[in-house]
């Protein structure tokens, strides 16, 4: 299949303020590991060990790692839709089970209660990244599937080309 005939974007977490935050309280584990060791008194009225210390600072440096690595791919063909989370195929929608896609403007908090992939009983699955516009997702059952995108005109653009049943 040649490029031209594909829509893919991918996309990754670049919000600073998280990395800021876990790295900030990874800090503040490796600081109260450090000062318990060096003085031998323990902080606080329900100290940690230095064993939860050790588990902290290991579960915040995975994590870490783990939102760096996390990728969104979206790639759109004349067989489907495939979204991929850490470069793995995750979810093939072929168009015969689509009813509709089109381009939304969505609520991060307000519909899905963040960022990541996330459920709503009333909205369905989603894949959000950052910003607020994403690629909707109607399939024929009547679940929805929603993909943030950075790209938006792009993917209008491609979608046109397809010449699908968008809204």
């Amino acid at each position: 299949m040649r490029k031209e005939d594909m829509y893919i974007e991918e996309q990754k977490f670049n919000q600073k303020w998280i990395y800021i935050l876990l790295i900030t309280i990874l800090i503040l584990f490796i600081t109260g590991l450090i000062y318990q060791k060096i003085t031998g008194h323990l902080i606080g009225n329900q100290p940690m060990s230095n064993n939860q210390y050790l588990f902290c600072i290991i579960f915040f440096i995975f994590l870490i790692i783990a939102i760096k690595k996390l990728k969104i791919k979206l790639t759109i063909d004349k067989s489907g839709i495939i979204i991929s989370l850490f470069s793995l195929k995750f979810i093939k929608y072929k168009w015969d089970n689509i009813e509709k896609v089109f381009i939304r403007n969505y609520d991060t908090i307000g519909e899905f209660g963040g960022w990541g992939v996330r459920y709503s009983f009333s909205n369905g699955l989603a894949f959000i990244i950052s910003g607020n516009k994403g690629l909707q997702i109607v399939l024929k059952t009547n679940k929805k599937v929603l993909i943030s995108t950075q790209l938006p005109e792009k993917l209008q653009s491609f979608l046109d080309t397809l010449q699908i049943n968008t809204e």
